[in-house]
Formats: C-alpha cells, structure tokens, sequence
C-alpha cells in the first residue's frame, strides 16, 4: 500500500435549502422550507483502517448518506376570536456502503506488526430514519371574570428507524448448526500443536433491525388576565408513555431460541420478554 503513495478520499456533498410563504388572505398564512445534504463517496479509504492492508481490499463507497427534512406551517385567524395554527415536519436519513470486495477481513496475529488482508469487516449496508411530527394548536379568546386565551391542541411524532449490518465474505454454520447473517472477521492465532489457527472473532446471526416509536400529548392552556396587573397561566399537558416496537427473529426449533437483532456477536440465548414499567421501554431478559 505504501506504492500508492497518497491517497484521496473523494466525497461529494449537495447541501441545499429553500423557503417560502404564502400570504393567502390577511388572515390566512402558509410558509414552507426545505433542506438537506445528501451526499456520496466514490471507492476509496472511507475509513483510515483502510491503509492498514496490505491492498485496496479495505477500500468501500459510500453510495448514499445525508438527509432531506422538509417542514409546512399553516396560520389562521378565522374571526377576531378564534385562531388556528398548524405544522408537520419529514425527517429522511439514509446510509449504505459498499465493499470493493467481499472477502472476510483477516488479522494475521502470527507475526508483528499484525498484517491485515480481505475486507473492510463490519460495514453498514443500508440504514434508514424516517421521522414525522405533527402540531396542530387552536386559541379562543372568551370573556367572563376577565379575558381568557385558551389554547388546546395535539403533538404526535412517529420515528422508523431500519438498520441493516453487514460483515463481508460469505456466510457459515455456526458449531451450534445456525447459519450466521453476514461474514466473518478472523484472526490467525500461532498454536503449539497445528502451528496456526483459524479463530472467527465477530459474527451476527441477524443483521437486521426495525425499529417504530411512536409518541403524543394533548394540552389545554389558559391565560387569564383580570385587571391590568394579574394575569393566570394554568395548563394541562397529557403525555402518554412511548410506544416502541422492536423486531427479533427467532429460529423456530424447539427451544424457540431467540436471537438480538442489535449487531451483536453470533450468540444465541433463552429470551423472554419482559412487562416494562410505565415509561420505559420493551426489555428482552436472558
């Protein structure tokens, strides 16, 4: 690798933004804006263990990474005494890499300095984060023992989060019989009796995972002013607890073995799914 001499990691970047508004009537308003930064990296050391081996075989393109967010407003004033305001946002993150080769990535440990040969190991093949957020607020303006603003709306966001890893080189049946998801990285370790051996260090027997939450709140609001020095602010905010769903996969054997989807190494243990308490979140116990 040192016959290269430098090398250039090559990415391209497109940030762009925009905004607008739309004036209706005088009482009736809509705006707009859009950004992001999506961007792209050609083959090359995306990472700088890259150079670590002793070819190009470490090099990967990042096809995709960045994001695009997008946001509407809408704001309404239907009579002097009633006004309306509303707003939804998008959230789109995407990243997937390449591999140049796929060859398991191997650590020759028998000598030193170590020497690095096949592909770049462990890589994210393609994540996804989608995010929506919804308000709507409406005000009344009421008069009785002084003047009254009461607000009342909704808040609710949902998020999809879909992650795929990846190991490159082919996949292999574990000592236990499961066939793992994704390659192997594997070290070469000096051994009294066969000289050399051949150790896998990382694994997965599930490369992927889908992930949805979900949250919302209603609120009513008051602001009363009586006079001209006092003025009362009483709220109510309901917050539910998160809603949040995660999937596994499972191998239908008897045993109902279950295996974490959350790119950890190839083991596989007895899960059972445990009842959270309020406000937490689903727990797996092994």
């Amino acid at each position: 690798m040192a016959s290269l001499g430098e090398v250039n990691r090559d990415r391209r970047v497109i940030n762009y933004a925009a905004k607008g508004t739309w004036q209706v009537t005088s009482g009736h308003r809509f705006d707009g804006s859009f950004f992001g930064d999506p961007a792209h990296g050609n083959n090359g050391p995306q990472r700088t263990n890259a150079l670590l081996n002793t070819t190009t075989s470490g090099f990967s393109e990042l096809d995709q990474y960045g994001g695009h967010n997008q946001t509407g407003r809408y704001s309404g004033i239907f009579t002097s005494r009633f006004l309306i305001d509303a707003s939804i946002s998008h959230a789109l993150n995407r990243i997937a890499e390449i591999p140049s080769v796929n060859d398991p990535q191997v650590t020759d440990r028998t000598v030193v300095p170590n020497v690095r040969s096949g592909g770049i190991g462990f890589f994210e093949a393609g994540n996804k984060s989608t995010s929506w957020q919804y308000r709507a607020k409406a005000t009344s303006i009421l008069d009785g023992a002084g003047q009254h603003q009461i607000g009342y709306g909704f808040n609710y966001d949902r998020l999809d989060y879909n992650q795929i890893i990846q190991r490159t080189g082919p996949t292999f049946v574990a000592p236990a019989g499961d066939r793992t998801a994704t390659g192997a990285q594997i070290d070469i370790l000096s051994d009294p009796n066969f000289g050399r051996v051949f150790r896998v260090v990382r694994a997965n027997l599930n490369a992927a995972r889908d992930t949805t939450q979900s949250y919302w709140a209603g609120f009513v609001e008051d602001s009363c002013q009586i006079g001209g020095n006092l003025t009362i602010r009483p709220e109510y905010v309901q917050q539910p607890r998160l809603v949040t769903r995660d999937s596994r996969t499972c191998h239908p054997d008897s045993r109902r073995r279950c295996i974490r989807s959350a790119g950890r190494t190839a083991r596989s243990s007895k899960c059972r799914r445990r009842r959270p308490s309020p406000g937490s979140q689903l727990v797996d116990t092994c």
